[in-house]
């Protein structure tokens, strides 16, 4: 079974995947070893000279370079060669419990002759186990995956299309080492080996959660593919007193944030059947509530229930066709009074407004913020297919610049002191005469001077995707621009297009691994950027350039460098 390039192996509702690691690998021998390892990086090539007898049977000796991870994730590398010592010398990716030699581990490995093995040991001191195999040719992509106690092992030759091997439910503890083995099997010599992309990624927890909110007939889901949404529920109504319906939501908090989503279609299961955009603040059928839905005819309802166990009030109406986009926007005074206005587009530029709440609506110190659907039919479900799903502060916009193939989509993560943001986003590339890709930006920039700063993660298969820094003079996809950006390889680079319709000017590049923290400074039209690694150390400049721009919007640019898939990008303490 062909898939391209596993974002982790998530659970239903796990809809993000992205790094998520500060600290850098490590380098220990682990077991018996006859003579002393060491591993060396250089421009993103691992060098490992390790000695070791196996890693097999009860015990393992073997040199490996690694970091702790989370429970669930994934750990890859491409090992390039692997000096012939031994038949049985191995290099490749590892899990493992403890730097013990009788660990419970997890190995998909390569021999000197291109054979590719998956083993297990599933508890600390038994015998490992063999799972299975595949013959490759060097170089070889090699993955792990973990989710609980499962493990999966996937193969490629490419490193954007993989091949599913095996699965195991390895017993791993909840924070495995992870990173790359080598052994020589002929513990009085060392065998080198030579392994690129290095990566140990984190799947992040679960950005949205699912549930059907009152007395439904049916029960409803959500699942998600390439950053799109299909959700099926029940439910006799959205109305009066008390609601019944399938929920996708996300816990939130404070003020001034808007929500955006296109709603593609919606199963016919009733007139009154509902599909939209939802503020609640809490999971009680007679929560207090703002919806913004639309039926199966393309009839648009605002509606509000201003307090829990109140009727609701319906406060405006439109008639469109699918696909509508919708948007709930509340902006107050403090983080619990707010006005909520709702409007809709057709073309996620031009929006008409609804209507807004006739007084403010209050919200809870904490409450919930999604989609929304019911059948109106309590006997079966019906279907809506979302896109675009995004919350972002009301200052900040995500537009889909050029022609991106998927609809990105961000969510701003105010529950954590960092703020990250989280985007997914497709798109062909940041290059050339025109750009392709998901831009998550503020209005224009009147200030003399500014920077942007921000510690960025990539999860995407395709070796020039990106997700950098940004100022642009519009949102032309031709547009004159800077950008200083992260490859999944931990490659930065620093670019910009010099004036509208130009080609992209290639400045600097620099490796750095992943994640890594950036700064773009501006000094009227001269831009400035700085990269350090994720420790905040070995702070490296990439130079200057002048780009005159006549609107500058600043903010954080992601692309898959795919049109038919998404990249995960996750920005920490974003600009503001």
């Amino acid at each position: 079974m062909q898939w391209k390039a596993i974002v982790g192996v998530c659970a239903l509702l796990c809809s993000i995947a992205s790094t998520a690691f500060a600290q850098p690998f490590n380098s220990t021998d682990v077991g018996a070893v006859g003579a002393a390892g060491h591993a060396s990086l250089s421009g993103g090539t691992w060098t490992v000279d390790a000695s070791g007898a196996d890693i097999w049977g009860s015990a393992d000796s073997f040199h490996f370079v690694h970091q702790t991870a989370t429970g669930t994730g994934w750990v890859a590398a491409r090992v390039d060669d692997l000096q012939n010592t031994d038949p049985f010398a191995k290099a490749g990716v590892m899990l493992r419990s403890s730097l013990d030699a009788g660990s419970a581990t997890a190995i998909l490995d390569i021999k000197p002759d291109g054979f590719v093995e998956f083993m297990v040991r599933p508890l600390d001191g038994i015998e490992m186990q063999y799972v299975a195999g595949v013959q490759l040719a060097f170089p070889a992509w090699l993955r792990l995956t973990f989710e609980g106690t499962t493990v999966g092992a996937w193969t490629s030759t490419d490193g954007m299309n993989w091949t599913f091997l095996h699965d195991s439910g390895a017993r791993l503890i909840p924070t495995p080492e992870a990173g790359l083995a080598v052994t020589s099997h002929n513990n009085s010599a060392l065998t080198t080996a030579h392994a690129s992309f290095l990566t140990v990624a984190a799947t992040m927890a679960p950005s949205w959660s699912t549930i059907d909110v009152g007395a439904v007939g049916a029960e409803g889901g959500a699942t998600t593919n390439e950053g799109a949404w299909t959700v099926r529920g029940s439910g006799g109504d959205i109305w009066g007193q008390h609601d019944a319906f399938r929920y996708l939501y996300r816990l939130t908090r404070m003020n001034n944030q808007h929500a955006v989503v296109r709603v593609d279609d919606l199963s016919n299961t009733n007139t009154f059947a509902k599909a939209g955009l939802m503020l609640r603040n809490s999971l009680g059928d007679d929560a207090a509530t703002v919806v913004l839905d639309v039926r199966p005819g393309g009839q648009i309802e605002f509606m509000m229930r201003s307090a829990a166990g109140d009727n609701m009030a319906f406060l405006g109406t439109a008639t469109v066709t699918f696909p509508v986009w919708l948007q709930l926007n509340w902006t107050g005074p403090d983080d619990h009074s707010t006005n909520v206005v709702a409007s809709y587009s057709t073309d996620h530029v031009t929006w008409r407004v609804v209507g807004s709440g006739p007084q403010p609506f209050t919200l809870a110190d904490s409450y919930d913020i999604g989609v929304a659907v019911t059948s109106h039919d309590n006997t079966t479900t019906a279907a809506a297919h979302f896109r675009g799903l995004s919350l972002l502060p009301s200052s900040y916009w995500g537009d889909d610049i050029g022609d991106t193939g998927l609809v990105g989509n961000v969510w701003w993560d105010n529950l954590q002191v960092s703020g990250p943001a989280q985007v997914e986003a497709a798109g062909r590339d940041i290059w050339g005469t025109t750009d392709s890709f998901h831009f998550v930006h503020l209005a224009i920039d009147p200030n003399p001077s500014g920077a942007l700063f921000s510690r960025i993660d990539l999860d995407a298969s395709h070796p020039f995707a990106k997700a950098g820094l940004m100022y642009r003079d519009g949102l032309d996809p031709s547009a004159a621009m800077v950008i200083v950006d992260l490859k999944p390889d931990g490659a930065v680079e620093f670019m910009a297009r010099l004036c509208g319709g130009c080609p992209v000017t290639f400045i600097n590049s620099v490796q750095i691994g992943l994640p890594a923290w950036f700064n773009l400074f501006r000094d009227g039209d001269t831009f400035t950027a700085t990269v350090s690694d994720a420790t905040l150390n070995n702070r490296t400049s990439l130079g200057s350039v002048t780009v005159p721009m006549e609107r500058r919007v600043p903010g954080f640019a992601t692309v898959s460098h795919d049109a038919a898939h998404v990249a995960h990008a996750v920005y920490d303490d974003p600009p503001r």
